[in-house]
């Protein structure tokens, strides 16, 4: 499905009833495009270029402030991360994971012999 920004709140013959899916901070609104036998208007494309241009820009400068670079630096950051994850195999992962499980079960048997061991002390030591 095709998505327009409108600038206007209100909603002409063709997006009626389809309802708004998003609202960029300058108050446009993205709605669905529905086609008309009308054709298109140039001024309206252009002014929905100039919407997505404006919007691109928004995001441009989001991620910039964010500290990521802007959308480049996003992008690079994900190529990163998925060249650093492609360097652990998934049974290194289950590996860890098994070591991990085995270790818990460990200190928490020991821990629960601690228990034990601390209550039978308090019956012999002070059995009031």
């Amino acid at each position: 499905m095709w998505y327009y920004f409108s600038s206007s709140m209100e909603l002409d013959e063709t997006t009626a009833g389809s309802g708004t899916t998003a609202a960029p901070q300058d108050g446009a609104t993205l709605v669905p495009y529905a086609p008309t036998t009308k054709g298109f208007d140039m001024d309206d494309v252009l002014r929905q270029a100039e919407a997505l241009l404006r919007f691109s820009g928004e995001v441009e400068n989001r991620m910039t402030e964010s500290g990521l670079g802007g959308v480049n630096g996003v992008i690079e950051r994900y190529l990163q991360l998925r060249q650093a994850l492609d360097r652990l195999s998934q049974r290194e992962l289950d590996w860890a994971k098994g070591e991990v499980d085995r270790l818990i079960a460990t200190l928490t048997t020991v821990s629960e012999q601690l228990e034990q061991l601390r209550a039978i002390k308090l019956a012999i030591v002070d059995p009031n």
